[in-house]
């Protein structure tokens, strides 16, 4: 071993006594399923006798690395690493070892430490290959980490932590949270766990077992109360006020049930002890400068020199430094920390410095002298926090109201308020009415708080406060400051109008930074006013001002913070691709800032807008990552929102056993935190689970039940939802007349709410309804209404169950002649062929007197009868709604819709095996008995696709019979066509034509969606090739079809524009390519984009 290798900080510590802690314990084996254990509690807490306990109790191997400051080198944190380890695996390592001496100097590098990392986890696994133990685990424990946090250890632990082997489990005991680790992710995939302060303090069960066993107390209990009351669990303290009872009066105590009194318990007792066995005696010298030298934070010898008036200034800094190196050498409560600039400096125990500063408070002229000498130490030290603090303990309140006002704003905005608040409750509150930039602070802190009108009532103040001191870039600034909590307040008129005062002042104010900022958020308080007043066009102006300014002021947090209102702007507007892109530019500014609570707002957002666009994958994604950001911030009202989204995903891509159960988290959240109207929606959909799951008493229960509390909650609007369902669940029970009754009443309340989103489901509903009843103009009317106020949202609100629904009625409308809307949305769902030419298409001087049939579809061929479906055994259409037929005859109705999913999956895969279909169908949902479940679904397709087999062999399913399948038949033939330097244009069309609509688009399980890209993807490849076919053939009119098929399904695709402009160029139709590059720039704008050089370069051509 390395000579310069200290034996003890690779050594566990000997302790003599442990206390077994079982309820710890359990917290601590979670470490054996997941990477890293995280303890952090400040010193004092027992994180290290736990954690000895716990490596004493549990059978693997450890290796116990105890860090100190010099470990913030990557050089020593790299070799005492592997040291550690190797007390475990004698020779562990070498490679790893060779690596570090050869490169000492590239330790600078995050690149290198990534490597070394790599490397490290390598040696890792070769320890398991040489081991013959079926169980090889082993434990890796790194104690007192606060001393090596630094940013390149940082890198390389972050990147060890991520590719750790399974059997090496690490645990990190450390008194701070690790700043520099990212540990969201882990967390979201629940690969590491945490240990709080609040869970290592010892609980009155625990300080009881605590008393019997080291102190003998016979009768603990009352004891054990009282300390765990006074003491919070603290371990330290209740050690020392244990040790300076002594047991007999301990146990004379807990004999006869007296209740020790604080004063009997507290520091009193403490401090007696402490002046008795310690203090008195210590040389009076050294009493005195611990008495003087215990009101500064940090002890350094220049800084204690400070506190004497003495006119031989070297004299008393040498002495001060003897006497901190002989209080250091005894170990006297007192703790040595090296600072960033190298110096060494000192601080007393918390419970010591009380009592040394209870001793100085008995000469209390002396007690403020000190106080003020140590003021101007660390006011000259740039420490005005701990200067307020002597101020005030000086007698001086106003010269620290003074001083206090001066950092407050900086305080502020570096976060601390906490401490802001800590300082201003501790001086004299008539004083600092005076102080304007305390009165804004804490305008803040009480917004903060949610005291939303008593924070409006100090902005007031403030501005006031600002105005007389002629500070009136600051007056500006709490003006617009007072307009944004007026919007949170929903105030919208007030907030226009205190916003417009400092926008009317812009000219002025943006003479200085200041009058800048205030500018900057009053224009963004205006733009916001604009977002919800639905004034579009004057809220993109007022958020651009508000960029242009925060940018000049390189005010990143707020861009990002403007990026989420841009986001919420396009949101209403229907917008849902631009405002995904500016939430995701949010996102990633707000985790590089660490601002964990605008993150996890921001994911939300996301979340929300994947839902809407039916991309359930990401949405659940960043769910449970919001979801374990709101756990870490003990966001209770965001996380309600969030389980009702994620119930609302399982619902609607049926992992219904999961939706309930994170409904039921959502409303036990709701009730506790009383939001009535989150109550009600969440039993709204919760109640829709129940139509869908054909559980219809219970859905009737809970309908009746949500008319009641809308009652009760007074909330009449909310009664639209109950009626709503009320027309679903009387639709599924074919009673359509009642349907179109509870309907009327649902569509009448939303109308009167202006909910046009609620408007379109219920239309929809009607309009399929009415189809079911054979009123066909009804139906296609009610279709077309639906159509027209979904227009105005911007996008489809429809849910996928509602689609299915309306199934039927839509096959019928893509065989009438319906609206130009209508047709539309049934084009892009697939119901109308997708290959047939658009009517605008057919019109005009460019189609060459060429027959429209002749373009609109190929001719008859000889390839036709090929791809004909034949008519005998199941014909199975994945590529038109997951139509299956048997015999000639459609199975309408299966009794589980599962049934339907397992036998496309076995399609897609020929044959499967049982976990396999478990693993499809199910995915994680632990709710159930997949193993029955997946019994009862096998044995029901069974009888669905009779005379066709499911037959069972080499334990793997397959189908055995005669099977059409338009996927499968689809893929060869397009994958055969893109590979073959020939193209037979006729055969790849005939082929394109069984692509009908997106691969089973009504099924969201993960499989499917991954099915759907590569179809998709194959599908819009066939297109491009048949259409650069036609457009180098000069059949222009074709290729523009193929083109618009292509924008069809990828709206965004500039090639796709540029190649129908020009064949349309070709065709001598200018009106038409001109619309087109107008289309182009448009959908490129909602990315953000602009028309690339080679698309700008038509503009000559279009003049």
């Amino acid at each position: 071993m390395d000579s310069s290798i200290l034996i003890t900080k690779i050594t566990p510590p000997q302790s003599q006594a442990l206390l077994h802690r079982p309820r710890l314990q359990e917290a601590l084996e979670l470490v054996y399923t997941q990477n890293l254990l995280v303890i952090s509690a400040p010193t004092g807490y027992g994180k290290t006798s736990l954690l000895l306990d716990f490596a004493r109790t549990t059978p693997t191997h450890l290796a116990w690395y105890t860090l100190e400051e010099t470990d913030r080198d990557p050089a020593v944190f790299c070799r005492y690493l592997l040291q550690s380890v190797r007390r475990a695996f004698i020779g562990f390592g070498q490679g790893f070892e060779a690596l570090l001496d050869q490169n000492v100097n590239e330790l600078q590098s995050e690149a290198f430490l990534r490597r070394m990392a790599d490397e490290f986890a390598h040696e890792l696994e070769l320890l398991q290959v040489h081991t013959t133990k079926p169980a090889f685990q082993m434990l890796l424990v790194l104690d007192d980490f606060q001393f090596a946090e630094s940013q390149r250890v940082s890198w390389f632990l972050q990147r060890l932590i991520g590719i750790l082997p399974g059997f090496v489990h690490l645990i990190i005991a450390s008194r701070t949270q690790p700043k520099n680790l990212m540990l969201v992710r882990l967390l979201a995939k629940q690969k590491v766990s945490f240990l709080s302060p609040q869970e290592l303090a010892f609980t009155e069960e625990e300080i009881g077992q605590l008393l019997a066993k080291f102190y003998d107390i016979e009768q603990p209990e009352k004891l054990a109360a009282t300390l765990a009351g006074y003491s919070e669990g603290w371990i330290t303290a209740i050690i020392l006020l244990l040790n300076a009872q002594g047991s007999t009066r301990l146990n004379w105590a807990a004999r006869n049930q007296v209740e020790l009194r604080p004063t009997e318990l507290g520091f009193e007792a403490l401090f007696d002890y402490l002046a008795l066995e310690v203090f008195e005696n210590l040389e009076p010298g050294l009493q005195n400068f611990l008495v003087k030298s215990a009101v500064l934070t940090w002890l350094t010898p220049e800084n204690c020199a400070n506190l004497w008036d003495e006119q031989n200034r070297a004299a008393v800094i040498e002495r001060c430094r003897h006497y901190l190196h002989q209080l250091n050498s005894i170990n006297l409560f007192i703790t040595r920390h090296q600072l960033e600039n190298g110096d060494l400096a000192y601080q007393y125990h918390n419970l010591f410095g009380r009592f040394l500063q209870a001793q100085l408070k008995k000469d209390f002229a002396e007690y403020r002298k000190t106080h003020y000498r140590a003021a101007l130490v660390e006011q000259e030290a740039g420490n005005n926090v701990e200067a307020v603090r002597h101020l005030g303990e000086a007698g001086e309140p106003l010269k620290a109201i003074s001083l206090l006002n001066e950092i407050a704003q900086s305080l502020y905005a570096a976060g601390r308020t906490g401490l802001l608040a800590e300082l201003l409750e501790q001086l004299p509150q008539v004083e600092q009415e005076d102080f304007p930039h305390l009165l804004n602070v804490k305008a803040r802190l009480l917004l903060e708080q949610g005291d939303n009108q008593a924070a409006l009532k100090k902005y007031s103040q403030a501005v006031e406060a600002y105005e007389k001191a002629r500070l009136f870039d600051w007056a500006a600034k709490a003006t617009a400051d007072k307009a944004q909590l007026l919007l949170r307040m929903g105030q919208f008129w007030e907030a226009q109008a205190e916003s417009h005062r400092v926008i009317t002042n812009s000219a002025r104010l943006m003479q200085t930074d200041q009058g800048k900022q205030a500018v900057a958020s009053a224009r963004l308080a205006a733009g916001v006013v604009a977002i919800e007043q639905s004034r579009g066009i004057d809220a993109e102006k007022n958020l651009r001002e508000a960029v242009d300014l925060y940018r000049e002021l390189g005010d990143t947090f707020r861009l990002a913070v403007i990026d989420t209102y841009f986001g919420h702007l396009y949101h209403h507007q229907g917008r849902m691709v631009k405002s995904t892109i500016y939430y995701e530019r949010s996102l990633h500014e707000f985790i590089r800032n660490g601002n964990r609570s605008r993150e996890a707002y921001s994911r939300t957002n996301l979340a929300n807008n994947y839902y809407i666009q039916h991309r359930y994958q990401p949405a659940e994604e960043m769910l449970q990552e919001a979801l374990a950001l709101t756990a870490e911030l003990k966001d209770q009202y965001l996380s309600l929102f969030l389980q009702n989204i994620l119930a609302n995903i399982f619902r609607d891509t049926s992992r219904y056993s999961k939706a309930m159960h994170h409904y039921e988290e959502a409303l036990k959240l709701a009730r506790q935190g009383q939001v009535r109207k989150m109550e009600l929606i969440i039993l709204h959909d919760r109640a829709t689970s129940h139509i869908l799951q054909s559980h219809f008493d219970e859905a009737v229960s809970q309908i009746q039940y949500t008319l009641e509390l809308t009652a009760e909650y007074s909330l009449p609007n909310q009664a639209g939802y109950s009626y709503r369902n009320q027309a679903w669940l009387e639709y599924c029970h074919r009673a359509y007349r009642r349907s179109l009754l509870a309907s009327e009443k649902a569509l009448v309340i939303f109308e009167e709410s202006n909910s046009p989103l609620e408007q379109a489901s219920v239309l929809l509903s009607q309009a399929a309804t009415w189809h079911a009843l054979l009123e066909q103009r009804k139906a296609l009317a009610a279709l077309n209404h639906a159509l027209e106020v979904a227009e105005d949202l911007g996008f489809e609100p429809f849910l996928p169950f509602e689609l299915r629904w309306a199934n039927r009625l839509l096959e019928f409308a893509a065989g009438r002649k319906v609206t130009p809307l209508v047709e539309s949305f049934l084009r892009r769902h697939g119901f109308i062929s997708n290959l047939e030419l658009p009517p605008q298409i057919q019109i005009g001087d460019y189609m060459e007197a060429r027959p429209v049939l002749a373009v609109a579809r190929p001719a008859p061929t000889r390839f036709e009868e090929e791809f004909q479906a034949p008519t005998g055994g199941l014909t199975i259409f994945g590529l038109d709604g997951g139509r299956v037929w048997r015999g000639g005859e459609e199975i309408k109705h299966w009794r589980n819709a599962k049934s339907r999913e397992a036998l496309f999956y076995i399609l897609e895969h020929a044959s499967c095996s049982r976990d396999e279909l478990i693993d499809a169908l199910f995915e994680d949902d632990e709710e159930i008995d997949t193993t029955h479940a997946l019994h009862n679904i096998l044995f029901l397709l069974r009888k669905s696709i009779a005379p066709v087999e499911l037959k069972l062999q080499a334990q793997r399913y397959f189908l055995k019979g005669e099977v059409w399948y338009d996927a499968k038949k689809f893929t060869t033939e397009v994958t055969a066509a893109l590979a073959s330097r020939e193209l037979q244009p006729e055969r790849l069309a005939a082929a394109l034509q069984l692509y009908r609509r997106d691969y089973l688009d009504q099924l969201y399980s993960n499989w499917v969606i991954e099915r759907q890209r590569y179809l998709l993807e194959l599908y819009l490849k066939g297109l491009k090739r048949l259409a650069e076919y036609h457009q180098g053939t000069r059949d222009y009119a074709q290729a523009v079809l193929l083109w618009k098929q292509i924008l069809l399904k990828d709206p965004y695709n500039e090639e796709a524009y540029r190649a129908e402009i020009t064949c349309l160029l070709a065709l001598n139709n200018k009106p038409e390519a001109l619309r087109q590059y107008t289309q182009c720039v448009k959908a490129l704008e909602e990315l953000d984009l602009q028309p690339s050089l080679e698309t700008r370069s038509l503009l000559q051509k279009l003049a």
